[in-house]
């Protein structure tokens, strides 16, 4: 029962962002992209919520949803891809860092090495601080 409350506040900052971020573009005159990625939050948090509630009304589901989320193999996969996702990011932000600066978009190529480094030092802190812990 814990993970599905973890699981419904973070879906609710979630949805919370997403109408905030529809509220700005409507107000604001924001361009549609905007507007569109407000309205997916909005959308894919009310269903996961709405899913979310249902499963805690069956002590059965609550269960089987706890045994799923600890499985080891999920658990493998879903660090495998996050950690993959990661360094796919860090790579395409590398690549329009080094495309920044052959086009002498100085402040740009600037940032973006700031957003690697960045995400390089989290990574190595993470790595140090759960290689202790456990």
């Amino acid at each position: 029962m814990k993970k599905i409350k973890q699981q419904a506040i973070y879906l609710a900052v979630l949805w919370a962002l997403g109408a905030i971020m529809l509220l700005c573009a409507i107000f604001t005159d924001m361009n549609e992209m905007m507007t569109g990625m407000g309205c997916a939050l909005l959308f894919v948090c009310t269903i996961s919520l709405l899913k979310l509630w249902k499963i805690s009304k069956n002590p059965d589901s609550v269960k089987q949803m706890e045994i799923l989320q600890n499985e080891e193999r999920l658990v493998f996969i879903s660090n495998k891809a996050a950690k993959a996702t990661l360094f796919s990011v860090i790579a395409i932000q590398y690549a329009a860092m080094l495309a920044a600066v052959f086009m002498r978009y100085n402040e740009i190529a600037t940032l973006l090495g700031f957003f690697v480094c960045g995400q390089l030092l989290i990574y190595v802190f993470f790595s140090k601080y759960y290689s202790k812990k456990y």
